[in-house]
């Protein structure tokens, strides 16, 4: 691990957390029948920076592409998100060092926000959990590029293991998101979107350690180009 303690995860955990309490206590908690994740009311939400693709094409307020991981639906929502948040992504932070899981983070969460922007022009949504799913798809994309570089040797065979058991614990973490993905102000195009982003953009960040160039340049040069694609493709 490059790090002890995940400094990134822990800071946006608590500045998330503490936007909840302040919007809860400031802007009120809604009835259950309009917002059944316990907590304020959807034009709060929209006011504070939800993704709302009518004010990001025509108002040109670009920041709400990276504000909704700021944002929760509600206490529940928040508690769903922390848990992978700081049980998974600080783990990622840890072993990648806090650069590459920011940029992996704040990166997924943009491309998260685009195809929701895409898919669902006419709601807003909020939550980190786009960006939760783009260092879940990191993850693979890493696991993936590992397995180029594996051996005989004991260590490599240890790492196997790990590896295995890292992806028994993404596709744990997958299936409580994917629960998460169908309740009011989240949705799952947000989910897919992150979850694709981190895929390409790990490919482009994790080919780096192949020694194989064949590999090293055939996925990094996948990573490179899907990524412009799929920005190419979101904005049109």
């Amino acid at each position: 691990l490059k790090h002890k303690y995940a400094y990134g995860s822990i800071a946006f955990s608590a500045i998330q957390t503490f936007i909840v309490i302040s919007l809860a206590a400031g802007c009120h908690v809604a009835p259950l029948d309009i917002n059944p994740m316990l907590g304020p009311y959807p034009d709060a939400l929209d006011r504070f920076g939800a993704k709302n693709a009518v004010m990001i094409v025509d108002q040109g307020q670009r920041w709400r592409l990276l504000t909704p991981i700021l944002l929760h639906a509600g206490f529940f929502h928040l508690l769903c998100n922390l848990t992978v948040q700081l049980e998974v992504g600080s783990f990622f932070e840890r072993e990648w060092g806090t650069p590459t899981w920011f940029l992996i983070y704040t990166t997924g969460s943009m491309g998260a926000t685009l195809l929701s922007a895409c898919v669902h022009p006419n709601t807003i949504s909020v939550g980190s959990s786009g960006a939760a799913m783009a260092l879940l798809g990191a993850k693979c994309s890493e696991v993936l590029c590992k397995a180029r570089e594996e051996s005989m040797s004991v260590q490599d065979k240890l790492g196997r293991e790990v590896r295995k058991q890292q992806i028994k614990g993404i596709l744990c973490h997958l299936s409580l998101i994917t629960l998460c993905s169908f309740v009011p102000l989240v949705d799952w195009s947000s989910h897919l979107g992150g979850f694709i982003s981190g895929i390409f953009l790990g490919l482009l960040l994790f080919s780096f350690s192949i020694k194989r160039k064949l590999w090293l340049g055939l996925y990094g040069f996948s990573g490179f180009f899907f990524s412009l694609m799929y920005v190419f493709i979101t904005l049109q």
